[in-house]
């Protein structure tokens, strides 16, 4: 997957100039920038959204969240700039069923060296309801798993 499969998707489906991104990586921002001309594509890590309060419809989150260092500041964050009735979703990979892709690798790497991260096994919100426990911690009022 490269930097923007996401944003790409909501470009082709809402037209460019209705979609916004950001990324912390100023070459991932460089690279969607790039592919995708008319999107609006900032720098700007996930407690401190590069975006006006109350600015979006809706704030998605694609395969971001294990790797936010505040996930309440993120959850907040996302509240911030929705308009009041706006949507928030996110996705993780689900690990409660083994991520076999992921499963492979920590295996591997773990026969390499016993002492490796298993983060198959110690990332957050891999796992039915916890990214909708996120979210109403962060205070959206109506929640969903799966």
């Amino acid at each position: 997957m490269w930097p923007g499969a996401l944003t790409r998707v909501l470009a082709d489906r809402l037209g460019p100039e209705r979609v916004s991104a950001a990324d912390p990586s100023p070459p991932f921002v460089a690279e969607c920038a790039a592919a995708l001309p008319g999107v609006t594509v900032r720098q700007g890590c996930a407690k401190a959204l590069p975006f006006d309060d109350a600015g979006f419809d809706g704030a998605l989150a694609q395969l971001v969240i294990h790797f936010v260092p505040d996930p309440p500041a993120f959850g907040r964050e996302l509240r911030r700039v929705l308009r009041p009735g706006g949507v928030a979703a996110a996705c993780a990979w689900d690990f409660a069923e083994g991520m076999p892709m992921l499963r492979l690798f920590w295996d591997a790497a773990l026969t390499i060296d016993p002492s490796a991260p298993d983060e198959a096994r110690t990332l957050r919100f891999g796992r039915e309801g916890e990214i909708a426990e996120w979210l109403a911690a962060a205070g959206f009022t109506e929640t969903c798993s799966r």
